[in-house]
């Protein structure tokens, strides 16, 4: 049995996989910034803090954190928002279990097909193309560093780079079936995607290597 601490954890991924890894015999914490259930736990990062009761004798952190690509308008304010929200709280998890001294057993973390730009395209990219020039990529770029700084300590760093996220109810999928009156676009566009449960499943065979 793993103690694992998962960020994000009341979104819709983070739901899903801590049903999985509970149903697994893991034991799962969370940090949110409003707690509510016996296994949450506080923090927040315009403070710096994090309740340490939650990084007690963990293994793993999974980092799912992160501000809706898709739910406001790209204002300056709404894209520091966004960058902010994956890069700070991984700086500060890394800064935590730093100073506390804690071996983790591996360190996953979410980021997305956007590091490649938000372009269509022929190309079928592999992990070694080269990042965006546009603010996804460049948000992705700055996320994945964000999360390799856990390699200094030893610690295997798991970065997965997923497309929309599709489930029966909630996400992206519940907007995709809203009636629209006008076609968007031209049609061709690309939508790369995963179910739900393939990815809780990497991220768990990320957690067993």
């Amino acid at each position: 049995m793993a103690r694992v601490l998962i960020t994000g954890g009341t979104g819709l991924v983070g739901k899903r996989l801590t049903q999985m890894l509970i149903a697994k015999n893991h034991e799962v914490l969370i940090l949110s910034r409003n707690p509510k259930k016996k296994n949450e736990f506080r923090w927040d990062v315009s403070s710096n803090y994090v309740d340490e009761k939650a990084l007690i004798n963990i293994d793993y952190i999974i980092h799912l954190a992160g501000a809706g690509i898709a739910d406001k308008r790209w204002s300056k304010k709404r894209k520091q928002v966004i960058i902010d929200s994956r890069v700070e709280t991984a700086n500060l998890l890394f800064e935590k279990i730093t100073t506390l001294n804690i071996k983790l057993k591996g360190f996953i973390s979410a980021s997305g097909i956007g590091y490649y730009g938000a372009v269509n395209s022929q190309i079928i990219f592999e992990e070694t193309a080269k990042v965006g020039t546009d603010f996804l990529g460049n948000t992705c770029k700055k996320w994945e560093e964000a999360a390799h700084q856990f390699s200094r300590q030893n610690t295997p760093v798991t970065i997965l780079r997923t497309g929309i996220v599709l489930a029966k109810k909630g996400g992206a999928l519940e907007k995709m079936k809203t009636p629209v009156i006008t076609p968007i676009g031209s049609g061709k566009q690309y939508i790369p995607w995963i179910h739900i449960d393939d990815l809780c499943q990497s991220i768990y065979r990320s957690n067993r290597r």
